[in-house]
């Protein structure tokens, strides 16, 4: 009359047998995946410290290039400093140069450069605005859309570099000539720009 009751113990212990293995797969399976989870979790964590470290590096790159431009932007701003443009034309008129606007620019730098500054290239429409908001200086316009700037209250005797008048000496051409044949060829042979470069080399 027992066997009934020996049959549920033993189906009941069956039961227990197959939910500990279940269980013991069950266990292996979640500490794999955990595993596995790590390594992403510290992809997903170094991919964030990538993109968090180059906004970073690309925000320092822009505030250099900002503070770069605003430095530059400051040194302009004094060398179109109505003091410094006059001092500048006046230097112009010492070297009977007439103040074209490209010469005034290479002047403006020469004269940064002297003061110990970085020479920078002056923007030509802000140097004509700045040369038309100074009551000493006058813009003339000249052929081919070129302009200059004259001292108001001086006139002007320039170097007219278009003159084929030639009233040097014979002895200056002789050397001239000498010199230049003595030379050798390399960068001493070779004039370094234009008139203007040249006549300061």
């Amino acid at each position: 009359g027992f066997s009934w009751i020996f049959r549920i113990t033993a189906k009941c212990r069956t039961t227990k047998k197959k939910n500990k293995t279940a269980a013991a797969q069950v266990l292996p399976a979640s500490e794999a995946l955990q595993e596995v989870s790590s390594p992403l979790s510290a992809a997903r964590c170094l991919g964030a410290a990538a993109v968090a470290a180059a906004s970073a590096s690309a925000a320092a790159a822009a505030m250099a290039v900002a503070a770069s431009a605003a430095a530059d932007a400051a040194e302009e701003a004094a060398l179109l400093a109505e003091p410094e443009l006059i001092a500048a034309v006046v230097s112009l008129y010492h070297d009977e140069l007439r103040p074209y606007s490209r010469i005034i620019r290479k002047r403006l730098a020469e004269r940064a450069e002297a003061q110990g500054c970085r020479p920078i290239e002056v923007d030509a429409g802000r140097l004509r605005s700045a040369c038309e908001a100074c009551q000493h200086l006058v813009i003339e316009m000249d052929d081919g859309g070129e302009w200059s700037v004259l001292l108001a209250d001086h006139p002007p005797q320039f170097v007219d570099v278009y003159n084929t008048d030639d009233t040097y000496p014979e002895e200056l051409w002789t050397a001239a000539t000498a010199y230049f044949s003595g030379l050798e060829h390399g960068c001493d042979a070779a004039l370094p720009g234009g008139r203007y470069t040249s006549a300061r080399a």
